[in-house]
Protein backbone atom coordinates (compact mmCIF):
# COMPACT_ATOMS: atom_id res chain seq x y z
CA UNK A 1 0.00 0.00 0.00
CA UNK A 2 1.18 3.31 -0.44
CA UNK A 3 0.72 7.00 -0.10
CA UNK A 4 0.25 7.27 -3.70
CA UNK A 5 -2.48 5.42 -3.78
CA UNK A 6 -4.17 7.18 -1.00
CA UNK A 7 -3.47 10.58 -2.79
CA UNK A 8 -5.44 8.80 -6.06
CA UNK A 9 -8.72 8.05 -4.08
CA UNK A 10 -9.25 10.78 -2.21
CA UNK A 11 -8.63 13.03 -5.88
CA UNK A 12 -11.21 10.31 -7.12
CA UNK A 13 -13.61 11.17 -3.90
CA UNK A 14 -12.99 14.68 -4.84
CA UNK A 15 -15.74 13.89 -7.16
CA UNK A 16 -14.03 15.56 -10.11
CA UNK A 17 -14.44 13.93 -13.65
CA UNK A 18 -15.38 10.58 -14.83
CA UNK A 19 -14.30 7.31 -13.17
CA UNK A 20 -13.85 4.30 -15.08
CA UNK A 21 -14.57 0.55 -13.49
CA UNK A 22 -11.05 -0.33 -13.75
CA UNK A 23 -9.65 2.81 -12.18
CA UNK A 24 -12.00 1.82 -9.08
CA UNK A 25 -11.15 -2.23 -9.29
CA UNK A 26 -7.32 -0.88 -9.01
CA UNK A 27 -8.27 1.59 -6.05
CA UNK A 28 -11.08 0.33 -3.64
CA UNK A 29 -11.87 -3.34 -2.62
CA UNK A 30 -15.61 -4.20 -3.96
CA UNK A 31 -16.84 -4.25 -0.90
CA UNK A 32 -15.82 -1.11 0.04
CA UNK A 33 -17.23 2.09 2.41
CA UNK A 34 -17.25 5.76 2.05
CA UNK A 35 -18.84 7.21 5.48
CA UNK A 36 -19.93 10.70 4.77
CA UNK A 37 -22.31 10.62 7.66
CA UNK A 38 -20.80 13.07 9.71
CA UNK A 39 -21.15 15.92 6.68
CA UNK A 40 -23.55 19.20 7.59
CA UNK A 41 -25.21 18.62 4.41
CA UNK A 42 -26.38 15.29 2.79
CA UNK A 43 -25.26 12.86 5.51
CA UNK A 44 -24.54 9.49 3.73
CA UNK A 45 -22.39 5.98 3.31
CA UNK A 46 -21.91 5.05 0.68
CA UNK A 47 -21.43 0.91 0.06
CA UNK A 48 -19.17 -1.04 -2.92
CA UNK A 49 -18.52 0.74 -6.39
CA UNK A 50 -22.22 0.96 -6.86
CA UNK A 51 -22.24 3.37 -3.64
CA UNK A 52 -18.95 5.25 -5.60
CA UNK A 53 -20.58 5.92 -8.61
CA UNK A 54 -23.75 6.94 -6.68
CA UNK A 55 -21.65 9.27 -4.59
CA UNK A 56 -19.48 10.85 -7.76
CA UNK A 57 -22.78 11.27 -9.65
CA UNK A 58 -24.18 13.40 -6.88
CA UNK A 59 -21.42 15.50 -6.97
CA UNK A 60 -20.95 15.99 -9.73
CA UNK A 61 -24.79 17.29 -9.78
CA UNK A 62 -24.22 19.80 -7.16
CA UNK A 63 -21.01 20.68 -7.72
CA UNK A 64 -19.06 22.85 -10.99
CA UNK A 65 -16.21 22.05 -9.08
CA UNK A 66 -14.70 20.69 -6.25
CA UNK A 67 -10.91 20.89 -5.99
CA UNK A 68 -8.62 19.20 -2.73
CA UNK A 69 -5.53 20.01 -1.94
CA UNK A 70 -3.78 17.31 0.48
CA UNK A 71 -2.17 18.91 3.12
CA UNK A 72 -0.85 15.88 5.03
CA UNK A 73 -0.89 11.91 4.81
CA UNK A 74 -0.12 10.45 8.19
CA UNK A 75 0.24 6.52 8.33
CA UNK A 76 0.10 4.04 10.90
CA UNK A 77 -0.53 0.27 9.57
CA UNK A 78 -2.91 0.14 7.11
CA UNK A 79 -4.64 3.15 8.55
CA UNK A 80 -4.13 6.64 6.59
CA UNK A 81 -5.01 10.35 7.92
CA UNK A 82 -5.30 12.98 5.31
CA UNK A 83 -5.88 16.23 6.46
CA UNK A 84 -6.72 18.29 3.01
CA UNK A 85 -8.15 21.80 2.22
CA UNK A 86 -11.35 21.72 0.15
CA UNK A 87 -13.17 24.37 -2.24
CA UNK A 88 -16.28 23.74 -4.14
CA UNK A 89 -18.44 25.99 -6.04
CA UNK A 90 -21.78 25.10 -6.51
CA UNK A 91 -23.55 24.54 -9.21
CA UNK A 92 -26.32 26.98 -10.62
CA UNK A 93 -25.38 29.67 -8.38
CA UNK A 94 -21.99 29.90 -8.33
CA UNK A 95 -21.57 30.00 -4.48
CA UNK A 96 -18.10 28.72 -3.42
CA UNK A 97 -17.41 27.04 -0.25
CA UNK A 98 -13.94 26.27 1.47
CA UNK A 99 -13.02 24.09 4.35
CA UNK A 100 -10.29 21.84 6.11
CA UNK A 101 -11.35 18.01 5.97
CA UNK A 102 -10.42 15.49 8.12
CA UNK A 103 -10.56 11.67 6.76
CA UNK A 104 -8.81 8.36 7.53
CA UNK A 105 -8.92 5.68 5.13
CA UNK A 106 -8.38 2.21 6.01
CA UNK A 107 -6.46 -0.73 3.56
CA UNK A 108 -6.59 -4.21 3.01
CA UNK A 109 -4.17 -6.08 0.90
CA UNK A 110 -3.14 -3.45 -1.63
CA UNK A 111 -6.53 -1.51 -1.93
CA UNK A 112 -8.68 0.78 -0.09
CA UNK A 113 -11.65 -1.17 2.34
CA UNK A 114 -13.04 2.15 3.75
CA UNK A 115 -12.81 5.98 4.17
CA UNK A 116 -14.29 8.02 6.85
CA UNK A 117 -15.09 11.57 7.13
CA UNK A 118 -13.91 12.74 10.05
CA UNK A 119 -14.36 16.20 10.07
CA UNK A 120 -15.86 17.95 7.28
CA UNK A 121 -15.04 21.82 8.34
CA UNK A 122 -11.28 21.27 9.84
CA UNK A 123 -7.91 19.89 9.03
CA UNK A 124 -7.73 18.24 12.66
CA UNK A 125 -4.30 16.56 12.69
CA UNK A 126 -4.87 15.99 16.48
CA UNK A 127 -8.33 13.98 15.80
CA UNK A 128 -6.89 12.03 12.63
CA UNK A 129 -3.90 10.90 14.86
CA UNK A 130 -6.08 9.56 17.85
CA UNK A 131 -8.19 7.79 15.15
CA UNK A 132 -5.45 6.21 13.50
CA UNK A 133 -3.45 5.29 16.79
CA UNK A 134 -6.70 4.00 18.33
CA UNK A 135 -7.83 1.51 15.47
CA UNK A 136 -4.52 0.59 14.96
CA UNK A 137 -4.12 -0.37 18.66
CA UNK A 138 -7.77 -2.71 18.67
CA UNK A 139 -9.96 0.13 20.94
Amino acid sequence: MSVQLVRRASALISGDGEVSDAELAEIFTPDVVLDLSVRIFNPKVYTGYEGLREFYAESREIWESVDLTIREVIEEGERYAVLADARSRARGSGIEVAAGVTGVYTASGDRLSQYRLLHPTEADRDLALAEIRAQSSGM
